[in-house]
């Protein structure tokens, strides 16, 4: 909103400011998904930055072989949140825990990983 208001002197460091406050929300609410995550075993600082998180639908190959594009159709989709870091993806499930009948807490069980 001031930034909508202010078309003059300052204008520069207001929109500094947004970012670097947008810049601390994103961290702080990477960090508590990354906190919620169970099951990992190596260490999540050594995989590096974390680059991108959230929910997609995940398709997974099956060991039966497949010959006809219907056969495919049939399959749904898996919700995943997906963490992209600098050297590896993670595909975790994401569980919802009510916690004494209050807001409902996610925590991530890691499923599968990519290099």
């Amino acid at each position: 909103e001031m930034l909508k208001c202010n078309k003059g002197e300052g204008t520069a460091e207001l929109e500094e400011a947004l970012t670097t406050m947008l810049d601390i929300i994103k961290s702080v609410n990477d960090s508590m998904h990354q906190i919620a995550i169970t099951g990992f075993e190596g260490n999540l600082s050594e995989l590096g930055k974390l680059l991108m998180q959230g929910s997609f639908n995940v398709w997974t190959d099956h060991k039966r072989g497949h010959s006809k594009v219907k056969d495919l159709a049939r399959f749904k989709p898996m919700q995943r949140h997906l963490f992209l870091y600098d050297k590896m993806m993670l595909f975790c499930k994401k569980r919802e825990e009510t916690t004494d009948g209050h807001d409902k807490t996610p925590s991530y069980s890691f499923k599968h990983s990519l290099k």
